[in-house]
């Protein structure tokens, strides 16, 4: 017996795994497909099995690994405790094939209903039809409504992480009814070819497959424990200055380790020069040496160098903006004007919540007002498309709480690709300077920042 797919022969065929908990289980181990190692854990073949089933038997598990099967969200908890990769393979009746690949796939355990956890650049040829589930809790027939979601199992036939059950493309229903002629209750990938959102085009085969990550860490430690580490030198650094909780008792503009109420530690800049001081700098856009058009997990979890560009992580923010706080963004274009905008009030929701911004109604600065429209916006990026206007995470190539893709001046693009020549995709304000419209003025520099009040 072997310990994963990635252990066993490289021929594929059903094998008998045996997990860390010492269960054993009977899986088919893909080994042709991008490298092998791929454990299947849903098989659609030829119908022989009704995947409208019962919360019980999801949980645990039905079919034949040889043929038709699902091998239970209990064992998907178990062997997704690291991140794995989700790469699912589908055929149409028109021997059509397509793939769709997602870089970080997990399910949380039964307390949190099996919830689906999805993040990195989505890579294929099939269309990313997945990627706004998202943080779905996963629905049968008989399940719990725990979401409005919920219902989608009963519309769509089938056991799944249900998102929606309207007629965007974006969806799918791998565990639906087998065959032609059954619409939206069938099996289809919204963005497959020839699928309209009135014309499901039905696929014959599916196949849903996880290898463990290359660089996977423990799902349950992706908590804001260390981010945005300085880089690596040959000499040994100088440490930083330790402050508690937020940059208010800093005393020198430079990066600090903070330590949060919850024990978990960062490094961030602190501001003490301007505007009263105390400000932890939490985004930083100085000369485009980092891509911010990055991954929900990057975002999430914080990417850069604290000491130049940097984003520092939603989930640091959440926990910073448990106490009361204020926004200050200080910004600069490529002719030394410099301009700021104050908002008396910032906090972040939790990923439940998708980061929703919450935003004071009370602006103050020189730079004018291109954010107050943002309140109540949920964060977007490439991978994730979703809150008000999913589209703009693509539109602007840009992670955000993204608040309209329109010509409204009362924008802004913060995160957007460095440099002249970018157009709405570039780093602007809205109201800043001759940002109008179509002809953004480029932003050289911008820091955001929170001070607890």
């Amino acid at each position: 017996m072997y310990r994963s797919c990635d252990d066993a022969p490289p021929i594929s065929g059903v094998y008998r795994l045996v997990l860390e908990s010492g269960t054993e289980i009977q899986v088919f181990c893909e080994q042709q497909l991008m490298g092998g190692g791929w454990l299947v854990f849903q098989s659609r073949l030829d119908g022989s099995v009704d995947f409208n089933r019962s919360w019980s038997d999801y949980r645990n598990g039905f079919g034949d690994a040889s043929g038709e099967f699902w091998l239970g969200l209990e064992h998907l908890v178990e062997l997704t405790s690291e991140w794995s990769e989700l790469l699912i393979e589908m055929e149409d009746f028109e021997q059509v094939t397509e793939y769709a690949l997602y870089p970080h796939f997990a399910v949380e355990d039964a307390t949190a209903n099996y919830r689906l956890r999805l993040g990195g650049i989505f890579e294929g040829t099939a269309g990313d039809s997945l990627g706004y589930y998202y943080n779905e809790r996963f629905s049968t027939y008989d399940s719990e409504r725990l979401t409005s979601h919920a219902v989608c199992a009963e519309t769509l036939a089938s056991g799944f992480w249900h998102y929606s059950c309207g007629d965007s493309l974006n969806r799918n229903n791998l565990n639906g009814i087998y065959g032609h002629g059954h619409n939206q209750k069938g099996i289809w990938w919204g963005t497959f070819g020839g699928s309209t959102t009135q014309n499901r085009n039905p696929l014959k085969t599916v196949r849903m497959m996880i290898r463990n990550h290359e660089e996977a860490e423990s799902f349950a430690e992706l908590q804001p424990t260390t981010t945005c580490k300085p880089k690596t030198s040959s000499t040994t650094p100088k440490p930083n200055p330790t402050v508690n909780s937020s940059c208010k008792n800093a005393t020198t503009s430079e990066v600090h380790t903070i330590t949060l109420k919850s024990g978990a530690t960062l490094e961030a800049l602190c501001q003490m020069d301007r505007h009263g001081g105390g400000w932890m700098v939490f985004q930083s856009r100085l000369d485009g040496t980092v891509n911010f058009n990055r991954s929900w997990f990057d975002y999430r979890n914080g990417f850069g160098d604290a000491r130049g560009e940097y984003w520092l992580g939603l989930e640091s923010l959440v926990q910073l903006t448990l106490q009361d706080s204020e926004l200050l963004i200080e910004m600069e274009d490529f002719e030394g004007n410099a301009a700021f905008a104050r908002y008396n009030y910032i906090k972040v929701e939790d990923e439940t919540q998708a980061y929703r911004l919450r935003l004071g109604s009370i602006y103050t600065g020189t730079a004018g007002d291109a954010m107050g429209r943002y309140f109540d916006e949920a964060f977007s990026t490439v991978d994730l498309r979703g809150g008000n206007f999913p589209e703009c995470a693509e539109t602007l190539a840009s992670g955000f709480w993204h608040y309209d893709c329109g010509n409204s001046i009362y924008r802004n693009n913060l995160n957007g690709i460095y440099g002249h020549g970018k157009g709405q995709q570039g780093i602007w304000w809205g109201t800043f300077n001759s940002a109008v419209n179509q002809n953004r003025s480029p932003l050289k520099t911008v820091r955001m920042m929170i001070r607890e009040l």
